[in-house]
C-alpha cells in the first residue's frame, strides 16, 4: 500500500479538524451547508464503498464515516440556532441523507451505515430527554454515583483481578 492505515486515519482527522478550525466566523446558513455537505461527502462514501482506497481523494474526503461527523456538525448547528423544532427543515435534509445513505450501502458498508444511524437516533432520543436525565432527583443522583464507582472499578480492576487470579 502507498499509505498505511495509521496516516489514512491521521490524515482524516486532519482535515475534520481543518473543517472545525475554517468554521469560525461563518454565517448560521453557512453553518448549516457545512453539516450537509459533510453528510453528503459520507452519502458518496457509502456509495462508491468504504474501506481503504489507494485514492487519497476517496478514502479522506469521501470518506462514509463523514456522514456521522455531519451528524455531530448537525447537532452542533441545530444547538446555535435554536433547537430541533426550529430548525426541522436542515434536521429532514440530513435525515433524507441518512436514509439514502441506508439505502446506498452494501455488504460491509451497510454495517458502518446501521451503527452511524442508531447511533444518531439513540443520541437525538436521549437528547430529546435531556431535561429529564439532568433533573436533580435520587435516580440521577444514584446513577451518578454509579458512573463515578464504574471510574474507579476501571482504574482498579487490573490489579484486583490479578491478585484475585494469583490467589
Amino acid at each position: 500500500n502507498l499509505l498505511t492505515t495509521g496516516t489514512l486515519f491521521s490524515g482524516f482527522y486532519a482535515i475534520v479538524a481543518a473543517v472545525f478550525w475554517a468554521s469560525a466566523g461563518l454565517s448560521a446558513r453557512t453553518k448549516s451547508s457545512v453539516a450537509l455537505l459533510l453528510g453528503a461527502l459520507g452519502l458518496v462514501g457509502f456509495i462508491i464503498g468504504a474501506g481503504p482506497s489507494r485514492k487519497v481523494w476517496d478514502f479522506h474526503l469521501l470518506s462514509p464515516y463523514l456522514l456521522a461527523f455531519g451528524y455531530g456538525w448537525l447537532v452542533r448547528v441545530v444547538e446555535e440556532q435554536g433547537g430541533w423544532r426550529q430548525r426541522t427543515d436542515l434536521v429532514g435534509a440530513f435525515a433524507a441523507i441518512s436514509l439514502m445513505a441506508l439505502f446506498a450501502a452494501n455488504g460491509l458498508d451497510r454495517d458502518v451505515t446501521y451503527h452511524i444511524v442508531l447511533s444518531a437516533a439513540l443520541f437525538s432520543l436521549f437528547r430529546h430527554f435531556r431535561d429529564v436525565f439532568e433533573a436533580a432527583n435520587s435516580l440521577n443522583r444514584t446513577m451518578a454515583l454509579v458512573g463515578d464507582a464504574s471510574y474507579s472499578l476501571y482504574l482498579s480492576h487490573w490489579f484486583v483481578l490479578s491478585i484475585s487470579g494469583k490467589l
